[in-house]
């Protein structure tokens, strides 16, 4: 984000850099140029849609399920708690499908603007 750092940089343009979308870009670029390559937070393998997820969620994004369904919800975006113990966090629907399948992942952004 050299750009948004630069001495001189108009709010008005930061502003729009950051944007209006629920979530803070510049934040959402910041987290995935320091975490690319950080398998800590990998909860699936291999798992580039997960990243996304974790990255929206870092910078602002809000979980969108609802308290009935939880992880279940089709309609939903988001995750539940962990165990740690990696193959039932793996298995244990703790995820929504959309945050680590790249279709649900679409077509719950599509659908929910």
């Amino acid at each position: 984000m050299d750009l948004y750092d630069l001495d001189g940089i108009p709010q008005g343009v930061k502003d729009q850099l950051k944007g209006n979308y629920g979530y803070d870009r510049v934040e959402l670029v910041r987290w995935a140029e320091q975490n690319w390559n950080n398998s800590d937070i990998d909860i699936f393998d291999n798992n580039c849609t997960q990243f996304v997820s974790t990255g929206l969620e870092h910078a602002g994004m809000k979980q969108h399920m609802s308290g009935w369904s939880g992880t279940f919800d089709d309609d939903g975006w988001g995750h539940g708690g962990q165990t740690g113990w990696d193959w039932l966090d793996k298995h244990d629907h703790s995820h929504t499908k959309s945050w680590a399948s790249a279709e649900d992942n679409r077509n719950f952004m599509v659908n929910h603007g």
